[in-house]
């Protein structure tokens, strides 16, 4: 209980990473993960997929969305998202298997829990996994590189923003 307010303003493990400001160098590197790895992951999906449809619970909800609920759908999972589960993934849990093994265990170990935690809204469906354990290791990188959890942050806002344009723009296709 008296280490935890501590845990949040170091820059590096165990410390969260959230009062650490990063390089510009890394918001920009950020910008490339978030804008490079939606059609990565995409590629990756539908190859181990063999053709079959990959959808998500939350198309449902977009493709019922009225005009007006869109913009608050978008802002929640554009930033409001991005920042509790970068918290969850990459500030508190990254930070307490860092202390327990490896640096590449514990990315691996992180990554695969931020993946089971997406299957569900996925509809188990296991050829999503790598895309989302790829993206998860992404944001380690960014996470554990700039000591900010800030860039791991903006590039999974980014992230789900170019999937949100994607699920609008087939929900009105």
């Amino acid at each position: 209980h008296r280490t935890w307010p501590l845990l949040w303003i170091r820059a590096m493990p165990p410390g969260f990473g959230v009062h650490g400001h990063a390089a510009p160098r890394w918001y920009a590197a950020a910008l490339l993960v978030g804008l490079a790895m939606p059609p990565l992951g995409a590629l990756i999906t539908q190859w181990l997929a063999h053709g079959h449809e990959v959808t998500q619970n939350v198309e449902e909800l977009g493709r019922h969305a009225s005009a007006p609920l869109r913009l608050p759908l978008g802002i929640v999972a554009v930033t409001v998202g991005p920042m509790i589960e970068e918290l969850m993934f990459r500030g508190v849990l990254l930070s307490a298997l860092l202390r327990r093994m490896s640096t590449a265990m514990s990315i691996v170990m992180s990554s695969l829990l931020f993946g089971a935690v997406h299957l569900a809204g996925l509809n188990f469906q296991w050829y999503a996994l790598p895309n989302l354990m790829l993206l998860a290791a992404a944001l380690c990188w960014l996470r554990l590189k700039s000591a900010s959890l800030w860039p791991a942050m903006l590039a999974h806002g980014v992230f789900n923003l170019f999937a949100l344009v994607a699920l609008f723009s087939v929900g009105n296709g």
